[in-house]
């Protein structure tokens, strides 16, 4: 049977968590069926980052806002949505992660899409580093049965082999390839810094 599906923008938040270029949007979708009974509804989010240029390498520190965004919106949104809104205008950073296991076990099933101009450079490099920070996550990957820190192949390397095995040109090239370790490098600096290594 044929559907129609409604789409609605609900809010938009420009700069978001006062990230500039930062834009979430969040939308109702409803699917009704033929005979205009409501068959579905779902709750989406758009996150969009404007300060990514084609030709640029991202800083890591919005990459890793960008992470966390896109990990409290998979993980528990309705609790994060309702935390921003409660600051009504008033400057609201990137909260950290505190993800739970049974929002790690909720996560597993919800759909996430992540596109640029071509769907393979700038989205090989957010996909790639989104990977390799959840590997690094306990509490979202505690059923990881390889030590990361202790292996002998090349992770990065083998999380792009696998990437391009799903997606043709992810990573798409040299530059970006390169960006990938650079960030990775820059997080544990970071890390380092704050002493959680």
């Amino acid at each position: 049977p044929k559907t129609n599906i409604n789409v609605k923008l609900l809010k938009q938040w420009d700069n978001f968590c006062e990230v500039d270029g930062i834009t979430l949007r969040q939308f109702h979708l409803t699917k009704i069926s033929q005979d205009n009974k409501r068959s579905e509804e779902h709750t989406i989010y758009q996150l969009q980052y404007a300060k990514w240029l084609d030709s640029c390498v991202v800083k890591i520190d919005d990459v890793l806002k960008l992470y966390r965004i896109r990990s409290l919106l998979s993980y528990d949104d309705e609790s994060f949505i309702s935390q921003v809104e409660s600051f009504n205008g008033k400057s609201f950073t990137v909260p950290p992660m505190v993800i739970s296991s049974e929002a790690s076990q909720r996560n597993k099933n919800i759909p996430l899409l992540v596109h640029c101009s071509a769907g393979c450079g700038r989205t090989g490099v957010f996909i790639t580093l989104d990977y390799i920070l959840n590997i690094f996550r306990k509490e979202i990957n505690s059923s990881n049965k390889i030590d990361v820190w202790n292996m002998e192949d090349d992770l990065l390397f083998i999380i792009v082999n696998e990437l391009r095995k799903q997606r043709i040109s992810m990573v798409q090239n040299l530059a970006q390839y390169i960006a990938c370790y650079d960030e990775i490098i820059q997080y544990f600096i970071i890390l380092i810094r704050n002493s959680l290594i």
